[in-house]
């Protein structure tokens, strides 16, 4: 009996630190989330959804502005504007934080709501999702992420992905086959669940006005900018269909900013995997230009000071 415990008990005591070995091998490759629950807190960041995780780049912006930029936005159901997004920005920014710079993307989906009541706060979906509940969004290895958010997906820690990666800097890289008829079949679903979408999901004048009080946060530790970025020309009709006054919406955002780029009568210009994420090339050229925009608006501050 005595030699069937000690068995026991160490084949336990082996598949605990089994277990969290393996917990330790986390990293880019095991989500599209964690790594941004592990990094220091922030000095400067980028928010949005999905449309800016995969196709803004800190590095490539970074190397233009001389800053520090990281990539805080997630995707619809987790980072549009409201108040779980607020306070998951308020616990990743460095409270010491003076002059950083805080690019803000803007979109339809950014603020609304997949509810029949969009300006209840208590029923916006993202309340319960990671940037909702992670108190703690600078811990490495996370292990409140690893169990509460991973539950159930740990071959994620044992097989890589060879289609997407997280980089330190927040950059959710995807990388999908770029042929045409790969591009128009990926375009066509996505056009066929955002038309879903239409029927679903609502205009939040809460979620406008926890856009307000993300800048006004914001603005006290350094400039914050507002992109609206690119997206396939039938992805825009239908914002258009559910916000055709959209730029006359966010008027008020705009006044609180440091500038507004509208990159929306350059859809044509730029190429997407999916009708609403920018391909690798075309993310790294708005990158670049939104990066050169604001060293231009930053410049002409500094010249009306003077």
């Amino acid at each position: 009996m005595k030699k069937f415990l000690i068995y026991c008990l160490t084949f336990l005591l082996l598949l605990t630190v089994s277990i969290i070995a393996l917990l330790f091998r986390a990293d880019g490759y095991t989500d599209a989330h964690y790594l941004r629950f592990t990094t220091p807190k922030q000095r400067s960041l980028i928010l949005g959804t999905s449309k800016a995780a995969q196709g803004l780049r800190p590095e490539t912006m970074n190397q233009i502005l001389k800053s520090q930029l990281y990539n805080y936005s997630f995707d619809i159901s987790k980072s549009p504007y409201g108040p779980s997004y607020l306070r998951s920005v308020q616990r990743k920014l460095d409270p010491n934080t003076k002059n950083g710079i805080f690019i803000l993307t803007v979109d339809y989906w950014g603020i609304a709501t997949k509810s029949q009541h969009p300006n209840d706060s208590l029923a916006f979906s993202e309340n319960h999702s990671c940037v909702g509940e992670m108190k703690i969004v600078n811990q490495k290895p996370n292990f409140t992420y690893l169990t509460q958010y991973l539950s159930g997906k740990y071959y994620g820690l044992i097989f890589e992905s060879s289609v997407a990666f997280l980089h330190d800097d927040g950059w959710f890289e995807v990388s999908l086959d770029e042929d045409s008829l790969s591009v128009n079949r990926r375009t066509e679903s996505t056009l066929n669940q955002y038309r879903q979408y239409e029927s679903d999901y609502l205009f939040s004048q809460l979620r406008l006005d926890y856009l307000l009080k993300i800048i006004d946060f914001l603005s006290q530790h350094g400039k914050v900018y507002l992109v609206r970025l690119p997206m396939a020309s039938e992805l825009m009709q239908i914002e258009q269909r559910l916000l055709p006054n959209f730029n006359k919406r966010i008027e008020k955002a705009v006044a609180k900013s440091s500038g507004y780029l509208d990159l929306t009568n350059k859809n044509n210009q730029y190429h997407y995997i999916d009708g609403i994420h920018l391909s690798k090339k075309s993310g790294q050229q708005v990158s670049e230009k939104i990066a050169k925009w604001i060293l231009k608006q930053q410049w002409q501050s500094s010249f009306k000071k003077k």
